[in-house]
């Protein structure tokens, strides 16, 4: 049945859109229902902000399984145009790559935690004993996660889109099912980061089954290959300030008291609840790799994202707390966890145009070739959400709502100048 899977035939962006429609719906489904069940079986507490810090934290090492996912998809849609031969050959590049790198992050993952440790510099004694726990029931999601992106990208780049969320489907579904259950036997935070690492590990293996044709290793060096490693070090640079801008959040709502971090956790998941339904980035870089007209196609997924967007943003804003209330008001979420939540939510909600936008415009980038102004622009930007946050929470004293603004504010700033560099550069 596997080999079915895999051997289906190509599958236009559209086509994806309906097939796969459903099977993300259930993914994405499941993966609320994860959180229903820590909100209703556990609440917010010191423990469940280590869980969200410590993945806020190892996703660090998780930039580089999200480098090779996006560096993979054009290379491999060039490679097959050639021929299968270096389709399958540059496949086994990019496994030997990555077997390379899962070993050595899980390797600093586990050594550089003592250093790691005071990103969360808010918080007490206790949570920070909570916190080197999760983390390190984490690791096994970080080494897993690379074989899971690589898969993902060798089937996003042959058109099977279908195969790829299946795989997304289970992580989300065994997730879900082992958090719930866990939970209620034994009442545990560590049941939630020995979930996620156990549900990567499953859904590590389908990908492994479906995409067993190309489990080899291959290491050459040539043009392209020289191309590809000059990609992995400014988009490593580049993912890294996403991962930054996490981190920056979170910690600064470390100083917020307890339950701070899990409100801003969950209500940025609130506001991104249509962006995780609908997972453009994933099918729009294959079609970008094969267009002659890069900003005709930028233009035509920023009118749409924006069309879309903006009727979705001021839903969110006004309804956060109702919908908040309907998700999460039961059970040991209480209200002040709701309070905080859909505080956060509502005004997370204000970026939500530019969440959709943001992939899309730096697939642009990264499939023109321009990779060095991208990496200035979003390192630089740091700072600026360093200051920001700073200047709404230290100073002018706006909690969670100013961690909120100061990211609307970046995303929109860094988004306007980037398509402007593009416009520049010509596409």
């Amino acid at each position: 049945m596997l080999k079915n899977i895999l051997s289906s035939k190509r599958e236009t962006v559209k086509e994806a859109l309906f097939k796969s429609s459903f099977i993300n719906l259930l993914a994405r489904g499941f993966g609320y229902l994860k959180y229903l069940s820590i909100a209703y079986l556990l609440g917010f507490s010191y423990q469940t902000d280590a869980i969200y810090m410590a993945l806020a934290i190892v996703g660090i090492f998780i930039i580089f399984a999200d480098v090779f996912d996006s560096i993979g998809v054009p290379n491999l849609v060039r490679a097959m145009e050639k021929s299968y031969e270096e389709f399958h050959k540059l496949s086994g590049l990019l496994f030997s790559f990555t077997t390379f790198i899962a070993i050595l992050s899980t390797i600093l993952a586990i050594i550089l935690y003592p250093v790691l440790k005071h990103i969360a510099f808010g918080f007490s004694e206790e949570a920070k004993h909570y916190l080197k726990s999760a983390y390190f029931l984490l690791i096994p999601y970080v080494f897993f996660s690379f074989y899971f992106h690589h898969f993902g990208a060798i089937l996003r780049s042959q058109r099977k889109f279908t195969p790829y969320f299946i795989g997304e489907f289970i992580f989300s579904f065994s997730n879900f099912l082992l958090v719930s259950i866990g939970l209620l036997i034994w009442k545990d935070y560590k049941v939630i980061a020995i979930s996620i690492s156990i549900s990567q590990l499953l859904a590590s293996l389908y990908m492994f089954a479906v995409g067993s044709e190309f489990i080899h290793f291959k290491l050459y060096k040539d043009s392209a290959v020289s191309s590809m490693i000059k990609q992995f070090i400014y988009l490593s640079g580049f993912y890294g300030t996403g991962i930054i801008y996490m981190l920056i959040e979170k910690a600064f709502a470390s100083t917020l008291g307890e339950d701070a971090v899990s409100a801003l956790t969950y209500g940025i998941m609130v506001a991104n609840i249509p962006k995780s339904l609908i997972k453009v980035e994933k099918m729009s870089i294959t079609s970008f790799s094969e267009s002659k007209d890069i900003i005709g196609k930028l233009n035509f997924y920023i009118k749409k994202i924006f069309q879309m967007s903006i009727p979705l943003t001021i839903f969110m804003f006004l309804a956060s707390n109702i919908i908040v209330k309907l998700l999460f008001g039961h059970g040991a979420f209480n209200q002040k966890d709701i309070e905080l939540t859909s505080l956060a939510a509502r005004y997370f909600a204000l970026s939500l145009p530019f969440f959709f936008l943001w992939p899309i415009i730096y697939q642009t980038f990264q499939v023109i070739g321009h990779l060095k102004p991208l990496f200035i622009l979003a390192t630089g930007s740091i700072a600026s959400m360093t200051i920001s946050n700073y200047i709404l929470i230290t100073i002018f004293k706006l909690g969670i709502i100013g961690i909120c603004v100061a990211s609307f504010v970046n995303y929109a700033l860094v988004s306007i100048i980037a398509y402007i560099i593009i416009k520049i550069k010509g596409g």
